[in-house]
């Protein structure tokens, strides 16, 4: 029986996974087929079919139809498409974006797929999709013929989408499917205590079978390693009964022979689940608590279980390091690197000396190490940092630094020093060096002065006071100065200057002779040390001083600190240690010029030596630029001897978000990164008068980088998935590793061209791009209009007339373009060829790639595999973007609209980074000034924060001579104002005295305008000048925090540091012209103009209903033309056992949605057991129903929530039942969201998202169940 498998059908039948056994023929053009012949005959029916690594071009007959929408294919009573005599189905699509479901083959592993492709068809899409037309969760899409993904990516079907318009038939042959070694997943085994060895009974009893505990602190140890299988290693440990009782740790073999026991590697109190990252993990520890059972029993106990109690492990696959790819060393410390006295080294610190694999790693590639702490001020005392009072102490002679007696009339009090954390390490490298001499590592020391990590008691008189953290935080007020916390008490007094001083000093001499000085076993260890670190200012570029939080500072008042730091450095350290001054953010301009001024100032200081300057190099993708870091080496190379890269690491992109389909792109861009930035080392290195002495990376393998943890300190990450590091979490070479040693293993490189707006089709403003090979080379030109692409190539070198160039370009379909050489114009140098591709164009991305063809030779802009024609995997990404022409005339500025205004085009802003406001802008000039008009829509204007640039504001950069430099020059500005007419600035004339402004915010404080004049300062304004322009806004949400930016031209957001990114306006003719200029009595000043009145409360106000109190967040009339939207505040009954959140309310006569539950809404409503929430809540707050300790039943009505935030339902643990409405997925789970909600509530969601859901809750703490 034949079928045609329609829409309808699909609907009906489910995704099926595997051929019927009763297809025998053997037609797969690759893999072994065992005994297929049919049964009768006496072959297997259940035929074996096993495939090997490579490519696979399969006939359609092997997939299996799951489904299809919008077109037909006939099937066989199996759901088999029909062939016809050729070997091919033929699809019949009804409409564009029509879509047939196929299922893999029997014996494919989805997870061993690495490329699917239809072969032969045009003006089509190819997914993958976990679940059959979910284009969510899971789907990864390719707009052409093939789609290409890394292994292990987890999918049911392969989608082919018709991407031609209307109704269209296909005929379709064969799918090629690539296929590699499937990774390893993790997995979970389930033993029972039993299995386990007890290695050490810390006290407890023992007696058929059960544990008890007489006593608080009393621990079993318990033995895994003999449980778990070869290649897997455990990550996770989760005891499954009597679990909530105990404390649980995880060790090492090494911290157990060595009673070094501590927290081990985890610890988790009273929770059963302990995670963990080490290979060499082995004891588990069952700990008692503090509290007995029963306190008034005559025999307390403190807890029993019994052996037969089930331990859950999940194991993952143990990677090994790659001992047999190249050294790192040897070829950055060569002459073709940077020369063979480099040092390549990375950065190593607490735990991860005890991994194995990291010192395998570090040993491997590195000749040099810098432990990340153990040499910093808080280490070596003891990581005291609230207070001395654990501190010992003694006395030396503050001339000589001698031992003395107390009573000495020349006694100074001193803390005795802990070595021990930093001895621990460098011993393991001493060791190394001893069994290995011709592969030595050296160690770089970090850091003598720091306003961080650095004990605030250590600045005080007597080495009193109360401290918040060792960051410089404020103390807290004691009574005593050093043991309590009173509400009345007083600050410690600090230290004098001179106190300061002799401390300075003693610390210098005593940290370099205990580990430097002839005598010391690690003499010969150092190569340098950071002697003074990060005292140059962020915001000014000058020294960073007591308001940045330097206790150094705050007591010298002065720079004499860092001066002195230098002198007594080479006062105590032997002459052929390097000393060095270190900072980040190093390749801004502003810093730049303040780092310059220190190194000259220590330069300059009497008895001080410099050798170097340390370039942290805490990167990101876009920034800096090459040219930026160029700068940077020189103006230091100028001052000192050798500049270092000390602390090398790149944030990885908004884009990557730490999944397997961002993964592969993020690691190619990385990675040429680190090729541009080795590559740019390296030249400079060869001039004369530059030496680039090193590159230390800040880390070893991604796991373990500070940049996975969000903080504050400089260079630091927001908190995103991170992937900064040469070698992966698997210790395996990424891309980047690479880039140094062998760049030619790179994928292409996606460049970004950018495609300029031209009315006129004039080329006068385009772009210019290059590629060639040693026979022909290209340059070509694009620009675009609404109507059409245009690019003029100029291809130089012999042609044929058969040659030719072609121009791909994708946005959503390929099309090409192609001129062959017999119509190309002969110009000077070689032939023109002028390529266009009708269409409609607008500000916005696609992708393009231009090919030259001569003869069988093909060389190519970007996709240099030369696989165009197959997809636009590797095609450059095409920026399309505005030129702007400013027509000329003069206005006041005074929040008026002048008629010269109504002449002048308008400009969207139209790039929109995850702001919620619009914006346009209208642009005018004259010989003085430059006129800016901004209007903006928002409907939340806040100022709060301390940094201008997160709030609601206009900027304005400007770059006179359009020179597009990577760093600002002289004529380049960043103006902001924002919405109350306050000004910040950045350039050096950039300043109040060239620009006058004037902001309006209407009554219904729904955005605001701002009016301002620009002067120009560098050059002479005139008719045809072209300038860098680009326009930003900054938007603020009502925390005040900046939550996204639209911009004019550019997307990188690097305005603020490159003026290379700014766009271009050309000066043109005349508009109306007003009667006067600047309006000089109103340009300072503020205005509000009402433009329409609004009944309800203004957003921000409070308003109430009899069960809540809310807060306004959108106004309302009484008219009902306009729905307001509020936020639950707090329930008004903390008794209540059953709330309800309403979709919507009204008060005083205005309708509002409820679209949110503000943080801590219904906190430790300890009664609370039941939770509705109404169909309009998009977010649920941090901690809204944290602690409702009674909470059994949420039920969400809403289909349009999206977040849930911190600890929202955290501690909840009688929770039980969790049910969501809505067809689509949450899009954010905070940390911790379900911390403490037991394993028994079910999550219930569509079944379609459950996969998805077990992601996202995961990452939120949840253990329970999905439903």
């Amino acid at each position: 029986m034949k079928k045609m498998y329609s829409k309808a059908l699909a609907v009906m039948c489910a995704v099926t996974m595997a051929l019927p056994s009763t297809v025998y023929t053997n037609v797969y053009a690759d893999g072994e087929v065992t005994n297929n012949q049919n049964p009768e005959e006496g072959g297997n029916e259940e035929a074996e079919v096993k495939y090997e690594n490579g490519t696979h071009e399969l006939s359609l007959g092997k997939f299996g139809v799951a489904g299809t929408h919008n077109a037909e294919i006939e099937v066989d009573e199996n759901k088999v498409p029909v062939l016809d005599d050729k070997g091919n189905a033929k699809i019949d699509f009804s409409a564009q974006y029509g879509q047939v479901y196929f299922s893999l083959p029997e014996g494919i592993d989805p997870k061993r797929v690495t490329k699917v492709e239809f072969p032969g068809l045009e003006s089509v899409a190819v997914k993958v999709q976990q679940t059959q037309g979910d284009d969510d969760n899971g789907c990864l899409v390719n707009y052409s013929n093939s789609l290409s993904f890394e292994e292990g990516t987890d999918f049911s079907v392969i989608v082919l989408m018709n991407m031609a318009e209307g109704a269209v038939s296909k005929n379709v042959g064969t799918i090629v499917i690539t296929l590699t070694d499937a990774p390893s997943d993790t997995k979970t085994v389930t033993y029972k205590l039993s299995d386990l060895d007890i290695a050490l009974n810390g006290g407890a009893t023992i007696e058929e079978g059960k544990v008890t505990y007489t006593n608080a602190y009393q621990s079993i140890f318990f033995d895994f390693s003999k449980v778990i299988e070869d290649g897997m290693v455990p990550i996770q440990i989760d005891v499954k009964e009597d679990a909530n009782t105990f404390n649980y740790k995880v060790m090492t073999e090494d911290q157990f022979e060595n009673d070094t026991w501590g927290n081990g590697l985890a610890v988790s109190y009273g929770n059963p689940t302990i995670a963990f990252d080490d290979a060499s993990a082995k004891y588990l520890i069952v700990m008692s608590g503090d509290k007995a059972d029963d306190p008034d029993a005559e025999e307390k106990t403190y807890g029993s279980y019994s052996l037969d109690s089930e331990v859950e492990f999940t194991l993952a696959p143990s990677y090994g390091v790659q001992m047999d790819i190249p050294d790192l060393r040897s070829v950055v410390a060569t002459e073709e690197g940077l020369g063979e006295d480099a040092y390549v080294g990375c950065a190593v610190t607490g735990t991860e000396t005890a991994d194995e694999k990291v010192m395998q790693l570090a040993t491997k590639h590195f000749n040099a190490v810098t432990l990340g702490n153990e040499l910093k001020l808080d280490c070596m005392l003891g990581y005291n940092n609230a207070s001395s009072k654990d501190v010992e102490f003694t006395y030396v002679n503050k001339n000589t630094f001698k031992a003395c007696d107390e009573g000495d009339e020349n006694a100074m009090k001193v803390p005795v020093l802990n070595y021990k954390n930093a001895e621990e390490r460098l011993d393991m490298f001493l060791k190394w060096n001893e069994e290995n001499p011709d592969k030595q590592i050296k160690v770089r020391g970090h850091v003598l002065v720091w306003h961080s990590q650095a004990p605030g008691w250590f600045f005080k008189k007597d080495y009193a006071g109360l401290f918040q953290d060792n960051t410089g935080a404020p103390e807290l007020k004691t009574s005593d100065g050093v043991t309590e916390d009173k509400e009345n008490g007083t600050y410690a007094e600090d230290a004098t200057k001179e106190e300061m001083d002799r401390r300075q000093e003693w610390y210098i001499k005593t940290m370099l002779e205990h580990f430097t000085a002839p005598g010391s076993k690690y003499e010969n260890l150092f190569y340098g040390w950071d002697v003074v670190n990060e005292a140059v200012s962020d915001n000014s570029g000058t020294y960073r001083n007591a308001k940045e939080n330097s206790r150094w500072w705050n007591i010298y008042k002065d720079q004499s600190f860092i001066t002195n730091a230098f002198v007594y450095a080479n006062k105590y350290a032997p002459k052929s240690l390097k000393l060095y001054y270190n900072d980040y953010n190093e390749t801004v301009a502003t810093k730049v010029k303040g780092i310059v001024k220190l190194l000259e100032d220590v330069k300059a200081t009497k008895g001080a030596r410099i050798d170097g300057c340390g370039m942290q190099a805490h990167y990101g993708i876009d920034n800096p630029t090459m040219g930026q870091v160029e700068a940077a080496v020189r103006a230091y190379s100028a001052v000192v001897d050798e500049v270092m890269l000390t602390e090398l690491d790149v944030k990885a992109s908004s884009e990557y978000d730490g999944t397997k389909a961002t993964r592969v792109a993020e690691y190619t861009k990385q990675a040429y990164f680190y090729k541009n930035l080795y590559d740019t080392l390296v030249k400079l290195d060869k001039e004369e008068g530059i030496n680039v002495s090193g590159i230390v990376v800040w880390g070893t393998v991604d796991k373990y980088s500070w940049l996975n943890d969000s903080n504050n300190v400089g260079g630091a990450a927001n908190g995103g998935a991170q992937c900064p590091l040469l070698f992966d979490s698997n210790y395996q070479a990424k891309p980047a590793y690479w880039a140094f040693v062998d760049a030619d293993k790179l994928e292409p490189y996606i460049q970004n061209v950018f495609v300029v707006e031209s009315a006129d089709g004039s080329f006068d403003n385009a772009n210019t791009y290059s590629f060639g090979n040693d026979k022909v080379t290209c340059e070509f030109s694009p620009i675009w209009d609404a109507k059409k692409l245009t690019v003029k190539a100029l291809v130089k070198g012999k042609l044929a007339d058969t040659d030719k160039v072609t121009l791909y370009y994708f946005d959503g379909e390929t099309k090409k373009a192609e001129v062959a050489a017999k119509d190309m114009k002969a110009v000077e140098g070689g032939y023109e060829a002028v390529l266009t591709l009708d269409g409609a164009y607008a500000v916005g991305e696609a992708k393009l790639d231009v090919v030259v063809s001569v003869g069988e030779d093909k060389v190519a802009f970007n996709d240099v595999k030369l696989t165009q024609e197959e997809s636009d995997q590797y095609y450059a990404n095409a920026n399309f973007r505005p030129f702007a022409e400013i027509t000329k005339g003069t206005v006041k500025i005074d929040g008026e609209v002048d008629d010269a205004w109504k002449d002048a085009v308008t400009v969207p802003l139209t790039i929109n980074l995850g702001s919620n406001v619009t914006a346009e802008a209208k642009l005018l000039w004259d010989e003085d000034n430059l006129y800016v008009k901004a209007d903006v829509v928002d409907p939340v204007l806040n100022k709060d924060s301390a940094n201008a640039y997160e709030q609601d504001s206009v900027e304005v950069f400007i770059d006179e001579n359009n020179h597009k430099s990577d760093s600002y020059e002289e004529d380049d500005k960043q103006y902001r104002i924002n919405y109350e007419n306050t000004q910040s600035f950045s350039g050096d004339k950039c300043v109040a005295d060239n620009v006058k402004s004037f902001a309006v915010v209407p009554k219904d404080g729904k955005g605001y305008s701002i009016e301002a004049a620009f002067k120009w300062t560098d050059i002479k304004a005139a008719e045809g000048s072209l300038i860098g322009l680009e326009l930003q806004v900054n938007d603020a949400d009502e925390s005040g925090k900046r939550i996204g930016t639209l911009s004019w031209y550019d997307k990188s957001g690097m305005g603020w540091s490159a003026p290379s990114v700014f766009g271009t306006a050309k000066l043109v003719g005349e508009a109306k012209k007003a009667d006067n200029k600047v309006d000089e009595k109103k340009t300072d000043s503020k205005t509000t103009v009402e433009t329409k009145s609004v009944d309800g409360p203004k957003v921000g106000t409070k308003v109430e209903d009899k069960k809540f109190n809310y807060v306004v967040t959108k106004a309302g009339t009484t008219d009902g033309k306009t729905v307001g939207e509020v936020a639950v505040v707090a329930s008004k009954n903390k008794k209540a056992k059953a709330v309800t959140v309403s979709a919507s309310v009204t008060i005083d006569g205005v309708k509002y949605n409820v679209t949110e539950i503000k943080a801590k809404a219904f906190y430790a409503n300890k009664k609370l057991t039941k939770v509705t929430i109404g169909k309009n809540v998009k977010k649920i707050g941090s901690k809204a129903f944290a602690k409702c300790t009674s909470l059994k039943t949420v039920i969400v009505k809403s289909k349009k929530l999206r977040t849930i935030g911190k600890s929202a339902f955290a501690g909840d643990k009688k929770l039980r039942s969790f049910k969501m409405k809505s067809n689509k997925k949450l899009k954010s789970v905070g940390k911790k969201a379900f911390k403490g909600v037991s394993k028994k509530c079910k999550f219930y969601v569509p079944k379609k998202l459950k996969k998805a859901y077990k992601k996202t809750l995961k990452k939120g703490g949840f253990k329970g169940k999905i439903k």
